[in-house]
């Protein structure tokens, strides 16, 4: 089974190997690849292709990666993703969205979808009962941001 989540503006779907010249443009952003680990600052095709071929050996049932395109026209302006870490029960959830999708409330729209804000989170140094520091980068990137969109953050920090 394939999951889709639409709204009237979004469409999220998953990731397709035809995907991988935006997603190498788009990767190519300062504010892309300094906030996420796994990508290399100078992201070259061949390295997005090899990353998207990776997916098909990746046990399905742990690792999820959507594409977020605008409707109708398919355009990809980020992607989502859900692996899961630590122990069988947490996933740590992640994305990013091109500049031209900054400021435009797509992570609250994604909200809107039925994602649950309160069961994921990306701090740097969690607690050793898996609780959120609270302190690192992460984290107060997540406060601010519940903050900015005027919404209580659900998590309980350590």
């Amino acid at each position: 089974m394939t999951l889709i989540l639409d709204t009237q503006r979004l469409h999220l779907r998953p990731v397709r190997i035809e995907d991988a010249r935006a997603i190498t443009e788009a990767v190519q952003d300062p504010r892309i690849y300094r906030n996420v680990a796994r990508i290399p600052p100078g992201q070259t095709l061949a390295m997005t292709l090899a990353w998207l071929s990776s997916l098909g050996t990746s046990n399905s049932a742990t690792n999820y990666v959507w594409a977020i395109t605008t409707r109708p026209n398919d355009t990809l302006i980020g992607l989502i993703g859900a692996q899961q870490r630590w122990n069988r029960a947490v996933f740590e959830i992640g994305y990013w969205l091109s500049g031209s999708a900054f400021g435009q409330g797509i992570a609250t729209e994604a909200s809107r979808l039925g994602l649950d804000a309160g069961m994921s989170w990306s701090c740097y140094d969690p607690s050793p009962d898996n609780k959120a520091c609270g302190r690192c980068d992460s984290c107060r990137l997540r406060a601010k941001g519940f903050a900015d969109a005027g919404l209580p953050d659900p998590i309980i920090y350590a």
